[in-house]
C-alpha cells in the first residue's frame, strides 16, 4: 500500500508542477529545481502512510507476513519508522547545510 501512495502521490505532484511549470515559464520564470515536490513529499507521505498502515495492522492482507521482531508491538514499529523517517530528515537537513557551508567558503566571488 505505501508504494502505491508514494506512486499516487508521486503522479499527482508530477501534474501539478507540470501545470505550475508551464504558469511560471509563460510568466518569464525559468523554474528547474522540483527535487522537493518529485521525491521529497511522496517519500515523506508514503512513510508516514507505511507506519499508520503497521501501527493499526492494516498492512497484513493474508499474502505475505509481516516480519516484526518478536518483542516489538504494531504501534512500536510504527513508531520506529516514524523515528527513522525523523532521523533520514535530520541528516539531510545536516548534510545540506553542510554542503550549503562548504560551497559558500569555496566559492567567494567579489561584486563587480
Amino acid at each position: 500500500m505505501p508504494l502505491t501512495v508514494g506512486s499516487v502521490v508521486g503522479f499527482a505532484m508530477t501534474i501539478y508542477l507540470s501545470v505550475q511549470l508551464r504558469r511560471l515559464n509563460k510568466n518569464g520564470v525559468v523554474v528547474s529545481l522540483t527535487t522537493l515536490e518529485r521525491y521529497v513529499y511522496p517519500g515523506i507521505i508514503s512513510g508516514i502512510i507505511s507506519a499508520i498502515v503497521i501501527a493499526t495492522n492494516q498492512g497484513n492482507n493474508g499474502y505475505y507476513e509481516m516480519k516484526l521482531p518478536s518483542n516489538r508491538t504494531n504501534i512500536a514499529q510504527g513508531g520506529y519508522q516514524i523515528a527513522g523517517l525523523l532521523i533520514v530528515t535530520a541528516i539531510a537537513l545536516g548534510t545540506g547545510l553542510l554542503l550549503g557551508l562548504i560551497f559558500k567558503l569555496t566559492n567567494k566571488q567579489d561584486a563587480d
